[in-house]
């Protein structure tokens, strides 16, 4: 069983595009990688990929300027350094099965310890799958449909919308 330190769970991988589509990397857990897109036209700028540039300002703790972001390694570079680290980013459509100690991947019919594992939920369908754990870290989904204020914090190019966060409907009443 691979040590997994750290498992990062997303809903479903990327969709094939002309720019980019599903990382798949030997000897991962998972068949595809969540958040790190396979680059298909070595042209196309990475920073446009809200999700991927949130993911990694999350990771690295801050927004990213589009400097940062482009001195970075390649996605499959970074997933292999992530590795090294027990750092693994797994999609919730890849899980076969969770019980109380592991976690089975259909896919590649790994199965993962996850006794000691920090494991964190991106977006509500991720939430979800693994609700009944104990101690999931629960997190909006970096989609750049998700305008949550959460990723003011992680991402350069987070346009800010202000919502009315005090409305409640009964008063409106």
């Amino acid at each position: 069983m691979e040590e997994v330190k750290v498992l990062i769970v997303g809903q479903s991988p990327y969709e094939n595009d002309k720019n980019y589509g599903p990382l798949k990397v030997d000897g991962y857990i998972s068949e595809v990688v969540a958040f790190f897109p396979k680059i298909n036209d070595e042209k196309y700028n990475l920073y446009k990929l809200t999700t991927y540039r949130r993911l990694l300002g999350f990771l690295k703790t801050k927004a990213l300027t589009k400097e940062e972001f482009t001195a970075l390694d390649c996605p499959k570079k970074l997933v292999n350094d992530y590795k090294s680290q027990g750092i693994y980013f797994v999609n919730v459509v890849d899980i076969e099965s969770i019980d109380s100690d592991t976690i089975t991947f259909k896919s590649t019919k790994c199965s993962i310890d996850i006794k000691n594992t920090k494991i964190i939920c991106f977006g509500s369908i991720a939430i979800n799958k693994i609700k009944n754990k104990k101690d999931i870290i629960k997190l909006p989904h970096p989609s750049p449909q998700n305008n949550n204020k959460f990723w003011k914090k992680y991402d350069s190019e987070y346009n800010g919308i202000n919502y009315d966060e005090s409305f409640e409907f009964k008063n409106l009443l």
